[in-house]
Order: C-alpha cells, then sequence, then structure tokens
C-alpha cells in the first residue's frame, strides 16, 4: 500500500513543475512535503510538464493550471462547503482541470477564496499575496465582519498581517469563508491607522503611551461619576468585537463604573431583528447554533440576504438545500441568489410583508395546522394573536 502511494505522489511530481514561488524558500506546497516526508524523489526523464498558464480569475484570484495536480479539493470546497458549485471538473485522469461549469460565466463566484486556501499546490493563488514570504507565526482568532464567528488563521511577517485562511475545523465555518474574511484584512497594516494612544489637547492632538492615557480616562470617569453620578457616563462597545470582549467590557460598566448605560453597535447591523427577537421571546439574540439550519426540512427565509451580510448563514442554507433536500422557501420582493434555490419564492409588494405573515398564520390557525399543545405550554398571549388574526 505505501508502495502505490510513493507511486501515485511520483506521478503527481512528474506533471508539477520543478520551482514555483509557493516553494521558493519554503514549505508551503503541501505536494512537496508528502513527497519529502515518503521519501519520494522527482524522476527527470520522465517529466511531463506544461508551460504557465496564468490566468486572471477574479480580482483577487489567479490560476495556473500548470501546477494543478487534479485532486479536485477547489472543486469539493465549492460543492460541499460553499455549495456554491462555482468550479467544476472538465477531462478525465491525468487531463481533468478544474474549469467554470459549461454553460455558466462565473457570475455564480462569490470570490470567497476558499478554494485558495484548500489548493494545495498553488494553482490557485491570491494575486496580491507574495508566496515566496513565509510567516513568522499564524494566529488563529474570530473574523470580526459579522456576527457569524467564523474561525479565520491570520499569517503574520514582521508583526504585519500577510494572508488569512480559514481554520480547518472552525465550529461555525468548517474550513470556508467568504471575501471579506478573506482579502478584507488589509485595513489592518494601513498607515492611516492608529497605533499609539492620541489625547486631545487645545493644540489638537499629541501622543501618549498607554499608562498615560489610560490613566486620563480613569481620572475623567472618576471624576464624572463623583460629580453627576454613575448615569452620567455610558459605555459604548464595537460591534467588530467578539461576544466575549463585549461581555468583559459590560462587567466593566456595571462592576466598575455602576452604570447600566451600556450599549453596542450592533443596533446598527440588525436592530430589526434584535427588538423582533426581544418582543417575541424575551431575548434578544439567536435561539439556534448555525449548524441547526441545516437541519429542518422547511426554511422560511423573510426579507434577509444572508450571502450578503452573513455568508457563513448562506453556506448552510444552500447545504440544507443540496444536500438534506430541505424546502427554501424566500419571501422577499428582490431577487437573491439563494431565491434562484428556493421552492418557492414569494414577492411581495415592499411593506407588505405583515399583512402576508399574518395571513399565513391564520391559514394554519383555521386548518388545524398549529400544535395546540406546543402552543399552550410554550408561548403566551395567542388568543390576542387569534383576535388579532
Amino acid at each position: 500500500m505505501i508502495e502505490r502511494r510513493r507511486e501515485i505522489v511520483e506521478l503527481m511530481l512528474s506533471t508539477h513543475p520543478d520551482s514555483c514561488s509557493m516553494c521558493e524558500g519554503n514549505d508551503v506546497c503541501q505536494l512537496r512535503k508528502i513527497a519529502a516526508d515518503m521519501g519520494v524523489e522527482r524522476r527527470g526523464a520522465e517529466r511531463m510538464l506544461t508551460k504557465p498558464e496564468i490566468e486572471e480569475v477574479s480580482p483577487f484570484i489567479q490560476r495556473d493550471l500548470s501546477r494543478c495536480i487534479g485532486c479536485t479539493k477547489c472543486v469539493r470546497v465549492h460543492q460541499e462547503l460553499v455549495a456554491q458549485g462555482a468550479i467544476n471538473d472538465e477531462g478525465k485522469r491525468l487531463a481533468s482541470k478544474p474549469v467554470v461549469p459549461p454553460g455558466q460565466d462565473g457570475s455564480d463566484c462569490t470570490f470567497c477564496g476558499s478554494c485558495v486556501a484548500h489548493c494545495p499546490v498553488g494553482a490557485l493563488s491570491a494575486k496580491e499575496k507574495i508566496h515566496h514570504i513565509k510567516p513568522d507565526t499564524t494566529v488563529d482568532t474570530t473574523c470580526s465582519f459579522c456576527g457569524c464567528g467564523c474561525s479565520v488563521r491570520l499569517e503574520v511577517q514582521d508583526n504585519a498581517i500577510i494572508g488569512a485562511t480559514p481554520v480547518e475545523n472552525g465550529p461555525v465555518n468548517h474550513g470556508a469563508l467568504c471575501i471579506r474574511g478573506s482579502y478584507g484584512y488589509e485595513f489592518v497594516n494601513r498607515a492611516e491607522r492608529l497605533t499609539h494612544p492620541l489625547i486631545k489637547t487645545a493644540d489638537g492632538f499629541r501622543r501618549a503611551s498607554w499608562e498615560k492615557a489610560l490613566e486620563k480616562v480613569a481620572c475623567g470617569l472618576e471624576k464624572a461619576v463623583k460629580a453627576h453620578g454613575a448615569d452620567s457616563v455610558a459605555v459604548f462597545g464595537s460591534s467588530k468585537c467578539t461576544n466575549e470582549e463585549n461581555y468583559v467590557l459590560q462587567r466593566l460598566a456595571r462592576e466598575i463604573l455602576r452604570t447600566n448605560n451600556i450599549d453596542n453597535g450592533s443596533h446598527l447591523y440588525a436592530p430589526s431583528s434584535l427588538i423582533g427577537l426581544a418582543k417575541t421571546i424575551g431575548f434578544p439574540g439567536t435561539t439556534n447554533s448555525l449548524k441547526e439550519v441545516e437541519k429542518p426540512s422547511v426554511i422560511l427565509l423573510v426579507g434577509a440576504d444572508p450571502d450578503s451580510c452573513a455568508p457563513a448563514v448562506g453556506y448552510a442554507i444552500r447545504r440544507a438545500v443540496r444536500f438534506n433536500s430541505a424546502s427554501l422557501i424566500v419571501v422577499d420582493p428582490r431577487k437573491t441568489r439563494l431565491s434562484a434555490l428556493a421552492r418557492l419564492w414569494l414577492r411581495p409588494n415592499p411593506g407588505t410583508d405583515v399583512a402576508l405573515l399574518n395571513a399565513m398564520a391564520k391559514a394554519i390557525v383555521d386548518m388545524g395546522l398549529c400544535d395546540r399543545e406546543f402552543v399552550d405550554c410554550s408561548t403566551e398571549n395567542f388568543q390576542e394573536l387569534l383576535r388579532h388574526l
């Protein structure tokens, strides 16, 4: 068995370039790593090389099929994780190459970069990334662009981020990212970002140490609380922070400053859903984890476009439809990417969402389709709802 594996790796090496930007000065190429671990050497007499064919397939991604070894990882990640189907394979055996499916112009590609992250030989690569620079270290963290909480691995060189890839076993994204997670890290390295505290003076702002800045903030807050009471101060958290970071911030507000004036920028992100959840279930937060989205037989999506605001949710819905035969019902006057997968796409006039939902609720009650035992045990004010309907 081991000998057969060596033969397969040797065949792959026979069609792979001797040197490329993936291998110059580092061991990024997974094929070369496997060959070295198995003691497989290249056989120059049996080389079957092709000329480099570098193509710009998107504003962020370039492709060189001369490096491709036909592993079809890029195809599988798009079919099984992203569930978008923007890449397919064409040909058989050694001639098989990843291509855009027939009849498509690449419009289904969202430039999420997941295919690049999983390509083991650099046949797909980020245009702006310099592959011959090996990162000093990698840092696993949480993507801050939306509320999904995807796990991302940042590649760091000289204290600057040079790349971002999905964490393979991430509990939310399972090895896939969206375009913002893969390529939206440049703002961290921007020269315009503040790298040290500034204290405002009559002449403008002056640079200060962290100790001085924190001392001034603490003294200012203490002075305001003593003079006007704890309710005179407020703390505003960032929607870019993790739940854990904002939890620490509210502990600071309530236990140190003794104020309940604590808020968060998430009100700018999804205020209607927070208000609706708070009024209906008494808690302004989600009731289930993202993996639960893939389990139901029917998914009702009302006025939302997760591909734009929370792509990992869109991936989960696609997987539910493609692999679990879930029936997707989209209620939205707009044409979204998910509406193409919908078994039923309802396009109400703008502003009539509530009327439609009330009509659906009345039909459910009149036709005896609701579980009255569950309703009686788990809900309040059901009779008022019936009178309203």
